[in-house]
């Protein structure tokens, strides 16, 4: 705003109002894919409030060459749809990285459980966590939508390997 305000007050000024109206698009731009990412309506049909779409997906991944992903849900839990649809997108994206940044991991444990008035959901794996880095932009935005949700998500090291937690309100 002060370098629109600087070239006005300058007269001209038309280099530095292409520059602000590009960063505007930019900013759109960037702002449209957040929208897009967080839609609820990009989950599967599955992915409701029991969670049911992620054996669907643990076996998706599976079914290809790479560490084994284990599935551990004790119990039912029913997080709201947009608490489901956040649980699903970060179980996502941890495979993903996992497959990107954790070559030498065997296993990926996702575990699932209540705790007071929340879910807690869990993706640890035995990889060296020196490669197990993850994706700052993929998990930065899981972060924004779990506080947009009164929730908190982590990620880093941990023994033996990279460990993400998310915990969304019921």
């Amino acid at each position: 705003m002060a370098r629109v305000q600087a070239a006005r007050y300058l007269g001209g000024g038309a280099e530095e109002l292409e520059r602000v109206e590009q960063a505007g698009v930019r900013s759109l731009e960037s702002l449209e894919a957040t929208v897009r990412a967080l839609r609820i309506d990009g989950v599967p049909e599955g992915a409701g409030r029991d969670l049911e779409a992620l054996p669907g997906l643990v076996e998706r991944f599976n079914g290809t060459p790479g560490p084994r992903a284990v599935l551990v849900a004790p119990e039912v839990v029913e997080p709201s749809a947009e608490g489901a649809a956040l649980v699903y997108r970060m179980v996502t994206e941890c495979l993903t990285n996992l497959r990107k940044h954790a070559a030498d991991a065997q296993e990926v444990r996702i575990t699932i459980r209540s705790e007071g008035e929340g879910v807690v959901v869990t993706v640890a794996d035995d990889g060296s966590a020196a490669t197990a880095t993850g994706s700052e932009g993929g998990l930065r935005m899981l972060t924004e939508w779990a506080e947009a949700l009164r929730g908190t998500l982590t990620a880093g090291p941990s023994a033996g390997g990279w460990r993400v937690e998310l915990v969304v309100p019921r």
